[in-house]
């Protein structure tokens, strides 16, 4: 990569990260927006399918996997543009001659499960990494492990006997990564175990006795249990290893409360639960919701009263007023405008961006904030009909990337039907695209017939498209079955159902979000779950008492 000059116009190649077979990694900073990411390069001529890595991440949202933000190709090679990650990957400590200490070690390899186990249970098909190793485990500046590099990641698909490329790092493939068998959950689990014997010795699998050895002939203090599990993970044969990665969880938790490193299983549990409401940890998000500011509005409301995460709603639904009324928000817009106040809104970011002024500050501060603790920030304008063509140049694209900086959640208000430049931005920037629309036929048609006019005008594609069934009546609108066989299946997370108060809700002068959201608490709940902002083993026993909580009843 040449580093005179701009790539791609915008990015100022700062120096390598890394380089593999197959890719090199650069550091590079958006000068138009002084961000730092990970740009990497790779050869059209790999011998492995160099879309996989971007297909596989653009689906993906867990707080120890980097986000895709771009892909750009010319004629030589593709760049996929990341989150930078901020830290050190183990294996800068192991090539100084050092390790880790065993219940350092352990703590690492109940994080990575969970990565593991996320992965593993990917649907239609379960997303096998491939490369596990000390060099592909970062720890961050705050802490926590991430994993980056899925260079050789693959979906596993039941119906293949084997992969159709046989490829890893030498020493932590699996034998069946050399054409043995399909590779499955028990690949990673292989290459864990040889990553943590790696960890905890300090001996390489490929420096002699160049086999996976008992890890008390190098140290006596280090546990027998420990021991067992690596010898397990690391068996030749995948059916003489762990079932998956949740029975070798199982046997981690076990040693890590045996070393007194936590009280009980229960209080590492709690301890994962807080990482994972944690805006530290969190996997930053880009919702964007269509046709329907009323699931927007209960959404955020939701989020900011569940979870700490900073939440932002921009309204680029310029064709109703309903986002400010949803949200009580029409008595401060008319202060503003009795003020003859123009320093709020789009008006305000339109002109900093015209004026290359625009920066994180400014986006805050054109925001109304709203909310029971006023932790909701909405970026919008009074409702006129005229501002589509006010702010038909506006640069959305820069406006998400600004919010996605520095906001963990951003929620997006756009028309379902209108075909704008603003559709095309807020679809292609966003982790995903919800559909929250009343469950009848023709609705529902309509939305794939919008979809399918973006995917041929624009090449969007429609993996993370999201349906909701809003208002949500059982008995006489499409079946659940039914739903989920809409933009090409599995597409259908859960219902928000219909509820007379809402009526009442809608037309008092109030903050109904609020109210709507009280009643239908376990429903958002789940909704929310699916993009891992609220993790799904707070349900049952434990749902009780989380709302109870949050709304102080129970």
């Amino acid at each position: 990569m040449n580093y005179n000059g701009l790539f791609d116009g915008k990015y100022r190649i700062l120096k390598p990260l890394g380089q593999g077979g197959m890719s090199t990694v650069y550091l590079a900073e958006n000068v138009k927006l002084g961000t730092l990411w990970a740009i990497k390069e790779i050869n059209k001529n790999s011998k492995i399918d160099i879309l996989v890595e971007p297909n596989i991440l653009k689906r993906l949202n867990h707080p120890a996997l980097p986000r895709i933000f771009d892909i750009i190709e010319d004629d030589d090679n593709i760049y996929i543009i990341v989150d930078y990650i901020e830290g050190t990957s183990l294996d800068v400590e192991l090539a100084k001659g050092g390790k880790y200490s065993e219940d350092r070690v352990i703590s690492y390899a109940l994080e990575i499960c969970d990565v593991l186990q996320y992965l593993h249970s990917q649907k239609p098909n379960p997303i096998i990494y491939r490369d596990m190793k000390p060099g592909n485990i970062i720890l961050s500046k705050d802490g926590a492990i991430k994993l980056i590099d899925f260079g050789i990641a693959r979906e596993y698909k039941e119906e293949n006997s084997f992969d159709t490329v046989y490829i890893g790092t030498r020493g932590y493939a699996a034998p069946e990564q050399y054409g043995t068998g399909q590779t499955n959950e028990r690949t990673d689990i292989y290459s864990l175990g040889v990553t943590l014997y790696h960890l905890v010795t300090g001996k390489s699998p490929n420096d002699p006795p160049y086999e996976i050895k008992s890890i008390r002939l190098f140290d006596s203090d280090l546990s027998e249990e420990l021991d067992r599990i690596i010898s397990k993970c690391t068996r030749q044969d995948p059916e003489e290893r762990y079932l998956n990665v949740a029975v070798l969880v199982n046997d981690l938790k076990k040693v890590y409360a045996k070393g007194n490193k936590v009280n009980n299983i229960d209080a590492m549990n709690s301890r994962k639960d807080y990482a994972r409401h944690s805006p530290v940890s969190f996997k930053k998000l880009i919702l964007n919701v269509l046709g329907n500011s009323e699931f927007a509005a209960e959404s955020a409301y939701a989020i900011t009263n569940f979870t700490n995460f900073k939440v932002i709603v921009v309204n680029l639904d310029f064709t109703t007023s309903s986002l400010d009324l949803n949200l009580n928000l029409v008595p401060k817009l008319d202060k503003y405008l009795s003020a003859r106040n123009e320093n709020f809104g789009f008006n305000m970011i339109k002109e900093s961006m015209e004026r290359n002024m625009f920066t994180q500050d400014i986006l805050e501060k054109a925001c109304i904030r709203t909310g029971d603790l006023n932790n909701i920030y909405v970026l919008t304008d009074p409702y006129d009909i005229s501002n589509y063509e006010k702010y038909k140049d506006l640069d959305v694209e820069k406006l998400m990337e600004y919010a996605y900086r520095c906001f963990d959640i951003t929620i997006v208000c756009l028309n379902g039907s209108i075909h704008d430049l603003y559709g095309k931005a807020a679809i292609m920037k966003s982790d995903f695209n919800i559909i929250s629309a009343t469950a009848n036929i023709d609705v529902i048609r309509d939305f794939e017939g919008y979809f399918l006019y973006m995917k041929e005008k624009h090449g969007v594609s429609g993996d993370n498209i999201r349906l909701i069934a809003f208002d949500y009546k059982k008995e006489c609108n499409l079946p659940e079955n039914i739903l989920n066989s809409f933009f090409g299946g599995n597409k259908y997370i859960g219902s928000i159902s219909y509820q007379q108060d809402r009526e009442k809700y809608r037309n008092i002068n109030s903050f109904y979000a609020k109210n709507a959201v009280e009643k239908q608490s376990n429903e958002y709940l789940n909704i929310l779950s699916h993009f891992n902002i609220i993790p799904k083993k707070t349900f049952g026993s434990k749902i009780g008492s989380i709302v109870g909580s949050i709304f102080g009843r129970g």
